[in-house]
């Protein structure tokens, strides 16, 4: 509100400085002989015709100097404005995607795509262009008032020609409407083909698609490309005319001055000034609206991620906005609420908190726009320190089945407790003494030793790290490269075998020595020799850590406890189990 109130006082000072100019035009008039003091209206005062030629030429410049700095403050202030809202709709994209408790499913990443490289610059440049427009209409009322007083009929015939011409304009705005609506499905085409390439490169080209897609991208591209040059030529032809025909009706209305109106030459001066001014301002107008209309759709767009998030939550996305002023470039991130709460424990890799037990009662849960839940009416007991294991088929709810117990989800109905207390806040508290390892090796940008503590907050025990890359044997593998565990990966761990970024991520989660093991298909990536050093591992820790293993795998399931069976929502014991499952003797 501070930037959108001094970008309108900068809007009044402006249009007063517009009129301080005329007035100095007409004293140069008088003061160079072109006319006679006589002729100057009867309102200015009489004492400003006793300045020197000097002193009026030092005023205007002046007051030019001051019109500068005002246009650089009402310029400035729209650009904070707007980055300002830019830097909000940042700030509640990544809410959605981190913090926000009710999202049941990540947004895919051609979206959020989507809104970092076309809708939010944009959006933002909606926001300018509507800054801009209430300037506009400032100084247009300031000008065009001051027009009617210096010259009445000049101005009525200057403005009825500005307003046909702005009707002409408005009909090319419609198209550039219509055009523009097409620009956001076009850049979301192209992010869509962009990462079905990248997600899928090695299998385009093994099955030798390479042209087929090429020629996707290459539509998705021209298309965006189509779409936004028609959008902005029409945008910008409407703007680019006004100044033509502006020009015409200058000589209009002197013309029609000269052998009717009359007008005396000082005030004639004074107004022309002021109209080419109005000309100009009209014609900036049409530019501006032209840009509104280009980019409404991907207003309307941002404005719906807004609505999206309930207000509480809306609040809290926006929050480090009022922690830490935009003004500043040093934020004080350490002060937003967070999972913290009492008793967090900071002793993962060395000493974890006890084995947690995993109850659910009566637990329902289903998807929005699913009429069918997953499960319903769902009651397990896992002992603390035990190993279990869940098997079914693909969309049984096996994920789903993890999301709840690690307090990612919340049920539809019932509730889920680990160690005796809700699963969320069991998390907040004991996050660090939890282990995760999903079927897609997650590996980020950085070395060996960087990926196995990641998300790690205490002291970094060197034997601790080493421990674990031996439990998985990687040992020789990470002695045998370049730097060890300073041996750098690349996000997508090139450089590593998938069972190698398998073992890595194994690692990372026996690491923290954690009082909960949850491990989502662990040898989905692994060969059979890879695959017999987990389970190995796995049978280390019964007893010091509650494991739940997802797999279809008899093998890997072997070892666990009880099974549980996602088909049938029924837990068999070991023994019983090994026997539905028909293991076949290894030969």
């Amino acid at each position: 509100m501070v930037l959108f109130g001094l970008g309108i006082l900068s809007s009044f000072v402006l249009s007063i400085i517009e009129y301080c100019i005329a007035i100095f035009l007409m004293l140069f008039l008088v003061t160079m002989g072109f006319v006679n003091s006589s002729q100057l209206p009867s309102w200015l005062p009489l004492k400003i015709l006793t300045f020197s030629p000097l002193s009026i030429w030092g005023g205007l410049f002046l007051i030019i100097v001051v019109r500068a700095a005002c246009e650089i403050i009402t310029y400035q202030s729209k650009i904070m404005l707007t980055e300002s809202v830019h830097a909000r709709l940042r700030m509640i994209l990544g809410y959605r995607l981190l913090m926000q408790k009710t999202r049941l499913s990540v947004m895919p990443l051609s979206q959020i795509n989507l809104y970092m490289s076309e809708l939010f610059p944009k959006a933002t440049s909606f926001v300018f262009y509507g800054s801009q427009f209430i300037t506009f209409c400032i100084q247009m009322i300031m000008i065009s008032a001051g027009m009617l007083f210096l010259a009445r009929n000049e101005a009525m015939i200057g403005i009825a020609g500005l307003c046909v011409m702005g009707y002409a304009v408005m009909r090319f705005n419609r198209l550039t409407n219509r055009i523009a609506q097409g620009v956001p499905e076009a850049q979301a085409r192209l992010e869509r083909s962009k990462i079905r390439v990248v997600r899928n490169w090695l299998l385009i080209k093994v099955l030798r698609l390479q042209d087929k897609e090429y020629k996707n991208y290459l539509k998705s591209v021209f298309l965006y490309y189509k779409n936004s040059v028609d959008a902005y030529f029409f945008g910008n032809l409407g703007g680019s005319l006004l100044p033509i025909l502006g020009v015409v009706l200058i000589a209009i209305v002197v013309i029609v001055n000269v052998h009717i109106f009359k007008t005396p030459a000082v005030n004639l001066v004074a107004f022309l000034y002021l109209f080419v001014q109005f000309q100009q301002r009209v014609a900036n107008g049409s530019n501006l609206i032209g840009g509104l209309f280009a980019h409404r759709a991907q207003f309307i767009e941002s404005v719906n991620l807004f609505s999206s998030l309930p207000p509480a939550d809306l609040e809290k996305a926006i929050c480090p906005d009022r922690i830490s002023s935009l003004f500043k470039a040093n934020f004080n991130l350490d002060s937003l609420p967070g999972p913290k709460a009492a008793g967090e424990t900071k002793t993962a890799g060395i000493v974890g908190p006890s084995p947690p037990s995993v109850t659910l009662r009566d637990v329902t849960f289903s998807w929005p726009k699913m009429g069918r839940p997953v499960f319903e009416g769902l009651w397990l007991n896992i002992a603390e320190g035990s190993q279990f294991g869940i098997s079914g088929s693909n969309g049984s709810g096996k994920s789903t089945l993890l999301m709840l117990i690690l307090g990612i989800l919340s049920p539809s109905s019932g509730q889920v407790f680990l160690g005796g207390i809700k699963a969320d806040e069991y998390v907040n508290r004991n996050h660090e003494a939890i282990g995760y390892v999903g079927t897609e090796p997650y590996l980020i940008h950085g070395t060996i030793r960087e990926n196995i503590t990641y998300g790690h907050k205490g002291g970094v025990s060197e034997d601790n790290i080493l421990k674990a890359i031996e439990v998985v044997k990687l040992d020789d593998f990470v002695a045998g490269i370049p730097g060890g565990l300073e041996y750098m990966i690349e996000e997508n761990g090139e450089g590593l075998s998938a069972g190698q970024k398998q073992r890595l991520t194994i690692a990372r989660a026996f690491f923290r020595k954690p009082s909960l093991l949850v491990l989502d298909e662990p040898s989905a990536n692994l060969d059979n020799a890879s695959e017999a050093i987990v389970i190995n591992a796995l049978e280390g820790l019964r007893g010091l850590c509650t494991v739940i293993i997802v797999s279809h795998k008899p093998e890997v399931l072997r070892s666990a406890d009880c099974l549980f069976d996602m088909g049938s929502l029924q837990a068999l014991p070991a023994e019983g189990a090994a026997n539905a499952w028909s293991i076949p003797d290894e030969t």
